[in-house]
């Protein structure tokens, strides 16, 4: 019970802190342009330049208390949003591209936003189980040693 107490404790400050950055995210979502505000929040905010090979290592820097595996999810959605934004940028300043297009791919950006949407209900629902798990394991813990 130790052992996984200790796992838990260790897994729910990066759980947060991924939470977190996820949600900010999900703010472009409510923007009139979800393209450019994802744009500069991954190139100014996160630093994650477009497009980028290195998402993974950006990740691993911007939540260094996650898993791997945590960090691989993240990182996979955040290229799949970034590249996105990119591509509906590219789109949005090149005069030659029909309208169609641009709404084509500010529907990619908006779809790569309700995966990240997703992934956060996903997580939050981890993050209540393992907070009600851990009071309940230090409680068995602290009755077993009273006994």
């Amino acid at each position: 019970m130790s052992r996984e107490e200790d796992w838990l404790a260790e897994r729910l400050p990066g759980m947060r802190e991924a939470l977190k950055i996820c949600d900010q995210i999900l703010i472009a979502r409510r923007t009139k342009e979800p393209c450019q505000l994802v744009n500069k929040m991954f190139e100014e905010i996160y630093e994650i330049p477009y497009p980028t090979l290195h998402t993974l290592s950006h990740v691993e820097r911007l939540l260094p208390r996650t898993t791997d595996e945590l960090r691989k999810e993240i990182a996979t959605l955040f290229a799949t949003a970034s590249v996105a934004a990119g591509s509906c940028e590219v789109v949005r300043n090149n005069s030659e591209i029909g309208d169609d297009w641009l709404v084509t791919e500010r529907a990619r950006v908006l779809d790569s936003l309700d995966q990240i949407e997703r992934f956060t209900q996903h997580l939050e629902s981890r993050i209540k189980v393992f907070e009600t798990r851990l009071p309940k394991l230090r409680a068995e813990i602290e009755a077993f040693f009273d006994k």
